[in-house]
């Protein structure tokens, strides 16, 4: 043992065991005035045993109310509140205080002290509310008034005793409430160390998008500009020459006896060629019967020598050929589309599971960071505790984990 008190031996404490290691300190601190205060509580428990027993025989008291009092109020009024006012008593004086934070023995004393505090509040205000029935049995009323005098004198007693270590309660409460700290650190850095450890399953395992498939699709987004461009050149060839003859259409539909109007497919011609309905061989006999009236002059246009060049490609087949290509090629980008389609739903799902394993890794790291950033917090902690039971108790020690 060193100079003013202190053990200057180092103590090594389990972390586990600090709380229970302070509170030991504490309540050898304050074994004397908790000693005499538990005494005291103790004769307060008897006197208040004594204090329901006075109760329960002034209900029983089968007399009635003083003669000067009951001129003002009626005898049976009296004699009913009397019965509720004791029974309130009894119930009030047979109260307990829950008492399942208190570690050490000076709280024990404080929550029994609480506990008698909150009893004499109680009677006085239901004394306050039962005026009528002290003034009618004032003469009956001596063995619990003692008690209650007693009650009364115990708990400033008690009050006091404990009040002589109030500053050591106070450093117990500063300790206590860094050991407190320590703890929730602690559950803090296990919580995040197992999530950290669940999401790092999996992470080991490598996922990658793989470079043949990107550059196939790369490839076919290349075909499909070509096809666009094969197939925009295509429309172009098949619109430009039927609705050059729009004109002529125009009038030929006038004619008597036309099996086909001519100019439902001149003024949209890609949504009549393409419709699955659509028959070449009867729309080629309209344009040849058209180009009949032009040459007979039974139709006359401006121009109408320009006319017979798209009319021959339309009669020859060449327009026919054209459109079986363009058929060809749609068919073809319509393939080729939904392949492509299907791979860049593959890498985006590749691309959602490596976005998610990123996020993974943000969140683990952050967790990692914190854990680290409570590790130093509880290194702190654990030397306050250290320094302030050196301060306090005079003990040196070193709290393991």
């Amino acid at each position: 043992m060193g100079i003013f008190g202190r053990n200057d031996q180092e103590e090594k404490v389990d972390r586990g065991s600090i709380d229970q290691y302070i509170s030991t300190r504490f309540d050898e601190k304050t074994r004397s005035s908790v000693s005499k205060a538990r005494s005291m509580i103790s004769r307060a428990e008897e006197i208040r045993e004594q204090f329901i027993v006075a109760c329960e025989e002034f209900g029983a008291l089968n007399k009635d109310p003083d003669t000067d009092y009951s001129v003002v109020t009626s005898i049976n009024y009296l004699k009913g509140s009397k019965s509720s006012y004791t029974k309130a008593l009894v119930g009030v004086a047979g109260s307990n205080i829950s008492d399942l934070r208190s570690k050490t023995e000076y709280e024990k004393c404080a929550v029994s002290l609480s506990n008698l505090e909150w009893i004499i509040k109680e009677v006085l205000t239901t004394n306050a509310s039962f005026k009528h029935v002290l003034k009618g049995y004032s003469n009956h009323l001596g063995s619990f008034k003692r008690s209650f005098s007693d009650l009364e004198d115990l708990s400033s007693k008690i009050k006091g005793e404990l009040e002589k270590k109030s500053r050591e309660f106070d450093e117990y409460k500063s300790i206590a409430a860094v050991i407190e700290k320590l703890n929730s650190l602690e559950s803090e850095r296990k919580v995040l160390k197992e999530r950290s450890s669940m999401l790092e399953e999996g992470l080991d395992d490598p996922v990658v998008i793989d470079k043949e498939t990107l550059e196939e699709i790369e490839e076919r987004k290349q075909r499909l500009r070509g096809l666009d461009n094969e197939i925009e050149r295509l429309r172009f060839d098949i619109e430009s020459n039927i609705k050059h003859i729009e004109r002529a259409a125009r009038k030929y539909d006038y004619l008597p006896g036309k099996k086909l109007p001519l100019i439902k497919i001149v003024v949209d011609p890609m949504s009549a060629v393409l419709d699955q309905s659509f028959d070449y061989r009867l729309f080629a006999e309209e344009i040849r019967s058209l180009e009949r009236e032009l040459r007979e002059g039974r139709i006359t246009v401006k121009n109408s020598d320009s006319l017979y060049a798209p009319i021959k490609r339309i009669l020859n087949g060449e327009i026919k050929a054209v459109i079986d290509e363009l058929s060809e090629k749609s068919k073809e980008r319509g393939v080729l589309s939904r392949g492509l389609d299907e791979l860049e739903i593959e890498v985006s799902k590749v691309s959602k599971v490596i976005r998610d394993m990123k996020e993974r890794e943000d969140d683990i790291n952050r967790m990692k960071t914190r854990i680290s950033e409570i590790f130093n917090e509880e290194e702190e902690a654990k030397r306050e505790i250290e320094e302030l039971s050196l301060r306090y108790y005079g003990r040196r020690i070193k709290i393991i984990d």
